[in-house]
């Protein structure tokens, strides 16, 4: 059981702004995201990130909030107001929990933004959604994720069957989860 924001929730945290993706922020979508190192720790963006799938994206994330099974947030430093990532939860019915998914710009990784940003959506996804459980999964060779999952307060849950990245190379994969009260 959760609930489903009325509108958009736009959020802030000590440093952030979490907003919803708009046209006028596809430019830094694709500065940001069109690293190698981002994309084979994902399954789902690609290399060379383009325009193309930017404004693709935009649409696909605008369908999965009015279907009610996703919160992509786009995430702005608040004093400069540069992009900095995505962090979302989409609904998963098999397991009827969320799972949060994240991805920072290269020139931000271990400043703290990925841990800040997950602790502001984990609060939001028990707090104001009702959610019982969160989930997130990492690739076993991205240990920088497990460490932001950990600082977050998650905690390891178990190994999964390797699954492909974007390049289509199957790699370990590892979960961790947090229990609404947990934090």
């Amino acid at each position: 059981m959760h609930l489903w924001p009325t509108t958009f929730p736009i959020l802030e945290s000590e440093r952030l702004i979490f907003s919803r993706l708009v046209y006028e922020d596809l430019n830094s979508l694709v500065e940001k995201c069109n690293h190698k190192e981002i994309s084979i720790q994902t399954n789902n963006l690609p290399y060379p990130y383009t325009y193309k799938y930017a404004l693709g994206r935009l649409d696909f994330l605008n369908t999965l909030f009015e279907q009610e099974k996703g919160i992509v947030w786009c995430v702005k430093v608040k004093s400069t107001l540069d992009f900095a990532g995505e962090i979302g939860l989409h609904w998963r019915e098999e397991s009827s929990s969320f799972e949060v998914g994240y991805w920072f710009a290269k020139e931000l990784w271990g400043m703290g933004y990925a841990t800040e940003s997950l602790k502001r959506i984990l609060e939001y996804g028990f707090e104001e959604m009702g959610t019982q459980r969160i989930f997130g999964t990492y690739f076993t060779d991205n240990l920088g994720s497990l460490k932001v999952m950990k600082k977050a307060g998650m905690r390891f849950e178990n190994e999964l069957p390797p699954k492909k990245n974007q390049d289509g190379i199957y790699k370990g994969l590892g979960m961790c989860s947090s229990i609404n009260g947990d934090l």
